[in-house]
C-alpha cells in the first residue's frame, strides 16, 4: 500500500467550512495510519487551520499572494514547480489527492512528472454550475478525465459526469459522528437553526425571508444562524427590514456547535446546491429535523419526505421554504419520529465506513 499522500486544497487558512474539516480529517486519519502525509494550499507561508492538524502531518503554503485571487503565468508556472519538488521528495508509490476539479491544472502536470498516482476528489455536485458564472467545460474539469481515480459523496452524482469518467468513479461520503444520547425532541428549545458561510449558494436571506412568515403563525420560535461571510451585512438589512431582530440571532462560528444540535429542534439548510452537507448531516445524527429543497443536491439525498424530514416544493423561494416549515411546525405528533428517523439514517455514513472507502481508493 502507499506509504506517502499529498492532500492539496486551495486555502486552509482559518477556514471553519466543511470541507477544510474533512481534509484535515483524512489527512489526521492517514498520518495514525503511519503514513506519510503532507498537506498543501494555496495559502501564503504562515497560515494556520482552522481545525487542529496531527503534529507528524507537514503542512506547506506554497501562495505568493493571498488565495482565491487571479494568479499570473510566471507565478504559475513556479507553484507547479514546487509542487513538483515535493512529490519527488516521496517515494514511487505516492498519492497526491486534489480536493475539487478547479485546481487539477496546477497539480497535474507535477503529479505526471514525479510519477505519483492522481486521485480527485469532488466536494460539490455538478448541479452547481447552473448556478455559478464560470463554465462546466473548462480545462479542469475535461483533465478529470486523465486523473487515475474520481471519488464522489453520493451514488445519484455519478451520471452526471461523462461516460469516460463513470469508470473511474468511486463513492466516499463524508464521516458523520454518531450521537449515542440525544435529547428528546420535547426537551428541546423552539429553535430553526442553520450553519454555513454567509454566501448566495446558502441562501440564508431567502430563509429570513420565510422565517419571517413563519413567525406570525409561531411568535415562539427563534431562527439561529451560525456562520460569516462577506453577505452578513446583507443579513443584518433583511432581519432589519422584516423587524425580527429579536428573534433572530447571526453567530459567530464555532469550533464546537454539538451543543446547538442538542438545544435546537429544526435545521433548514436553504441552499442552491451542495456536495455532503456536513452540518445538516451532525445535526440529523442529534435528531434534529430537517428540512431543505428537493431540487437541492445533497440535501434531497439526506432527507426522505416524511420519514426522517421535510422535503420543500423544488421551486427555490422563500414560499416553498415557508409552506415546509409550517408543515413541520403543523404536526408535533409526528415530531418524535422524525427526529428518530433522521438519526438512524445517519448510521450509514459512520467514520468507520467512511475510513475503509478511503483505504479502499488509496489501496486501488
Amino acid at each position: 500500500m502507499c506509504r506517502s499522500v499529498t492532500l492539496a486544497t486551495i486555502s486552509l487558512h482559518q477556514m471553519p467550512g466543511g470541507l477544510e474539516r474533512n481534509i484535515i480529517r483524512l489527512a489526521n486519519y492517514l498520518t495514525e495510519q503511519g503514513m506519510e502525509v503532507c498537506v498543501v494550499t494555496f495559502d501564503l507561508p504562515g497560515a494556520e487551520p482552522f481545525y487542529p492538524l496531527d503534529s507528524k502531518a507537514k503542512l506547506h503554503c506554497l501562495g505568493e499572494q493571498p488565495p482565491h485571487g487571479s494568479i499570473g503565468f510566471l507565478e504559475r508556472c513556479r507553484m507547479i514547480g514546487k509542487i513538483y519538488q515535493l512529490l519527488n521528495a516521496s517515494d514511487e508509490s505516492s498519492i497526491l489527492i486534489c480536493f475539487h476539479h478547479g485546481i487539477l491544472f496546477r497539480f497535474i502536470f507535477a503529479a505526471w512528472a514525479a510519477r505519483a498516482k492522481l486521485i480527485c476528489s469532488e466536494r460539490n455536485a455538478l448541479e452547481m454550475y447552473e448556478y455559478i458564472s464560470s463554465p462546466k467545460w473548462g480545462v479542469n474539469f475535461c483533465l478529470m478525465s486523465l486523473v487515475d481515480r474520481i471519488t464522489v459523496q453520493f451514488p445519484e452524482y455519478i451520471s452526471s459526469y461523462p461516460t469516460l469518467m463513470r469508470k473511474k468513479i468511486s463513492v466516499v461520503p463524508n464521516p458523520v459522528e454518531q450521537v449515542l444520547r440525544i435529547p428528546d425532541i420535547a426537551e428541546r428549545d423552539k429553535i430553526i437553526l442553520s450553519v454555513g458561510r454567509f454566501e448566495h449558494q446558502k441562501q440564508f436571506k431567502l430563509l429570513v425571508q420565510a422565517f419571517s412568515e413563519v413567525h406570525k403563525n409561531y411568535p415562539d420560535w427563534r431562527l439561529v444562524i451560525i456562520g460569516e461571510g462577506r453577505f452578513h451585512g446583507e443579513l443584518n438589512n433583511e432581519m432589519q427590514r422584516v423587524g425580527l431582530q429579536n428573534s433572530i440571532n447571526l453567530i459567530q462560528p464555532q469550533s464546537d456547535v454539538r451543543k446547538w444540535y442538542r438545544k435546537a429542534m429544526v435545521y433548514c439548510q436553504p441552499s442552491k446546491w451542495e456536495g455532503f452537507p456536513n452540518a445538516q448531516a451532525e445535526a440529523m445524527a442529534h435528531g434534529m429535523i430537517p428540512v431543505g429543497f428537493s431540487s437541492t443536491r445533497g440535501v434531497a439525498e439526506l432527507i426522505e419526505d416524511g420519514k426522517n424530514g421535510v422535503l420543500c416544493g423544488a421551486e427555490q423561494n422563500a414560499e416553498h421554504l415557508r409552506d415546509g416549515l409550517l408543515r413541520l411546525l403543523r404536526s408535533p405528533t409526528d415530531w418524535d419520529r422524525l427526529s428518530r428517523g433522521a438519526k438512524k439514517s445517519m448510521e450509514q455514513y459512520s467514520p468507520e465506513k467512511w475510513a475503509k472507502a478511503w483505504t479502499g481508493v488509496i489501496e486501488k
